[in-house]
C-alpha cells in the first residue's frame, strides 16, 4: 500500500474543511429560507456564517503559510524563519499599499524593490499578489470577509431578509422604464403617451404634453393587491436578499459567501503544485 506524502495529507485536509465551509453554507441558505422577510436570520444561521468565515479564514492562512515555506523559508536563517513564522498569514489586501505591507513582513521587500531578489521569493511574491483581492480580480469578496474575520468573536453578524420589488413598464410601440422598491412599493402611477412626436411609458408622475391630441392613460398601482392584471405592458418582479449591515459595509450575504467558497476552492487547486516544488 503506497503510503500518502506529506503534501497529499495537507492538501486533503484543506479540502476536508473546505466540505465543512459548503455544509455551513447550505446550513446558512437553509435558516435564510424559513426566515420572513423583514426578520433577522436565526441564531443558528448566524452561528453557521460565523463557522463559515472562521473555516474560509483558516484555509486561506494554511495555504499561505503552506506556500511560504515550501518556497522562503529554507532560504533563510534557522532563527530568522523560525521569527518570521509567526507573521505569515493571508492578507485580504484590496490595494497595492495593502498588499505590499503585509508582503514586507514575509520577505526582504528590498531585494524586491531592487531586483535582487531569489527565484523563490519573486515566485511567492508573485503569488500572493494574484490570489489576492485587489480589482480587478475574481477574488474580490474575500476582501469583505477578511474584514469580517476580524469582527469581535462575541458577537454573531446579523442579517436581515429583504425583499426588493422591481416594477417594469413597457409601452405597446417600444420605450419602458422601471422602479426598484425596497421591501414594499408605495402607491404609484404608470402611465403611457402617444402624441406627435411619438409613443412613451413612463412610471410616477403624471404626462404632460403640448400635443391636445395626444392620448394618455395613466394607471394607478395597488401595492396591497400586487395587480398588474388591468396594466398592459406591466409586471413585477421579486428579489429576496440577506442583508448584512456591518460597520460601513452593506452587501447581499448569500452570493458574496458563495463566491468566497469558490475563491477559497480555486486558490488552494491552483496553488497545489507550489508546495510540491
Amino acid at each position: 500500500m503506497n503510503k500518502v506524502r506529506p503534501e497529499e495529507e495537507f492538501l486533503l485536509d484543506l479540502h476536508a474543511q473546505l466540505e465543512r465551509a459548503a455544509k455551513s453554507l447550505s446550513g446558512i441558505t437553509d435558516e435564510f429560507a424559513k426566515t420572513r422577510p423583514g426578520e433577522e436570520l436565526s441564531r443558528s444561521g448566524r452561528i453557521e456564517t460565523k463557522e463559515f468565515i472562521g473555516t474560509i479564514k483558516h484555509v486561506l492562512d494554511q495555504i499561505t503559510v503552506r506556500v511560504w515555506r515550501t518556497l522562503v523559508f529554507p532560504e533563510l536563517p534557522p532563527e530568522v524563519a523560525e521569527k518570521k513564522l509567526s507573521v505569515i498569514y493571508y492578507p485580504y489586501a484590496s490595494d497595492e499599499q495593502m498588499f505590499r505591507s503585509a508582503l514586507g513582513k514575509m520577505v526582504n521587500i528590498k531585494n524586491l524593490e531592487t531586483n535582487s531578489q531569489t527565484p523563490s521569493e519573486k515566485m511567492f511574491a508573485t503569488w500572493l499578489r494574484e490570489v489576492q483581492p485587489i480589482q480587478p480580480t475574481r477574488y474580490g469578496s474575500l476582501y469583505t470577509v477578511g474584514r469580517l474575520s476580524r469582527l469581535p468573536h462575541q458577537k454573531l453578524i446579523d442579517q436581515r431578509k429583504s425583499r426588493l420589488f422591481i416594477i417594469e413598464a413597457f409601452g405597446p410601440n417600444g420605450g419602458g422604464t422601471s422602479m426598484r422598491f425596497k421591501d414594499k412599493p408605495g402607491s404609484f402611477t404608470i402611465w403611457t403617451r402617444r402624441d406627435k412626436y411619438g409613443a412613451s411609458t413612463g412610471i410616477g408622475g403624471y404626462p404632460i404634453s403640448d400635443d391636445p391630441d395626444a392620448e394618455i392613460t395613466v394607471f394607478t398601482f395597488d401595492p396591497d393587491t400586487m395587480d398588474f392584471n388591468s396594466i398592459p405592458g406591466a409586471k413585477t418582479s421579486v428579489v429576496e436578499a440577506m442583508e448584512c449591515h456591518v460597520e460601513d459595509m452593506e452587501f447581499d450575504a448569500l452570493p458574496l459567501f458563495r463566491q468566497a467558497l469558490w475563491s477559497a476552492m480555486h486558490i488552494v487547486q491552483t496553488s497545489a503544485f507550489l508546495i510540491y516544488t
